[in-house]
């Protein structure tokens, strides 16, 4: 299981992108997904979004890209609409699954909750003998 002091204490992203990945995490393992590891990559395209990939069990299976935004907003973005405008980066989180899993899985997701349920599909289907 992923230790989240370890992992606030070895990222170099904003706290609030490290934030927000520690709960995606939580979100996650609450699901039953059992997260052992997560790494940092920057997003090529530019600072306002950031990359991380998940390793479930012994394989990196999980890829999630979202803004630098506090958790709240990404949460509920509908009452931080004046906010979210005001910022450079206008998107939805992106989830892929493409990784070391099966599939080729990723997309774009505009709430929270399909991000989470986008994460749970691609472990559950790595999961099954194919």
């Amino acid at each position: 299981m992923l230790r989240a002091e370890d992992f606030m204490a070895s990222a170099e992203v904003d706290t609030d992108v490290a934030a927000n990945v520690l709960a995606y995490v939580a979100e996650l393992e609450r699901r039953g997904v059992v997260v052992s590891d997560v790494e940092h990559e920057p997003d090529a395209d530019g600072a306002e979004e950031w990359s991380f990939r998940l390793k479930i069990g012994d394989r990196w299976l999980v890829r999630v890209m979202m803004p630098v935004w506090p958790l709240e907003w990404i949460q509920r973005p509908a009452e931080f609409e004046d906010q979210i405008a005001d910022t450079e980066w206008h998107g939805d989180i992106y989830v892929d699954g493409s990784l070391d899993g099966p599939t080729d899985f990723d997309g774009e997701y505009p709430t929270w909750e399909e991000a989470v349920e986008a994460g749970v599909r691609i472990t559950q289907g790595a999961e099954r003998p194919g």
